[in-house]
């Protein structure tokens, strides 16, 4: 199964606003590809417009220069006039993570990550409608 293609990609922040590692980076299926964010953020954000209300059961996260994520929130949301609800939350993304949630039906999938030191770059944030992986 393809990952659902977002429409749009937004983030908190571009490592020195460098073309090279803007958020559709983490969203273009290569992993020679990234997002990353300014180190001085302790918490950053990466936001997936679907277009459209789409079934959403697993995400798949790459971090390149594991380990720096030490907590993530992954929120959902049905049109952009909604509250985000929290789907899932965690620890450590490391090099990659497969997270799975109840079957929900979004058009916004935000991953919410904070760090210790040096900033978030994540490879690939993928979502899907049904586990690949299984």
């Amino acid at each position: 199964e393809k990952a659902h293609k977002p429409v749009s990609v937004n983030a908190s922040s571009v490592w020195f606003n460098n073309p090279g590692y803007t958020a559709d980076k983490a969203v273009d299926g290569y992993l020679t590809t990234r997002w990353a964010t300014e180190d001085r953020f302790k918490e950053s954000w990466i936001e997936l417009d679907l277009g459209s209300n789409k079934v959403v059961s697993t995400l798949l996260i790459r971090e390149e220069f594991s380990p720096r994520v030490v907590s993530f929130d992954i929120k959902v949301k049905e049109d952009s006039e909604a509250s985000y609800r929290q789907v899932k939350s965690g620890t450590a993304i490391g090099d990659e993570l497969i997270v799975t949630i109840p079957k929900t039906e979004a058009r916004f999938v935000k991953l919410t990550t904070r760090i210790e030191t040096h900033g978030v770059t994540l490879s690939e944030f993928q979502v899907y409608e049904t586990n690949p992986y299984e």
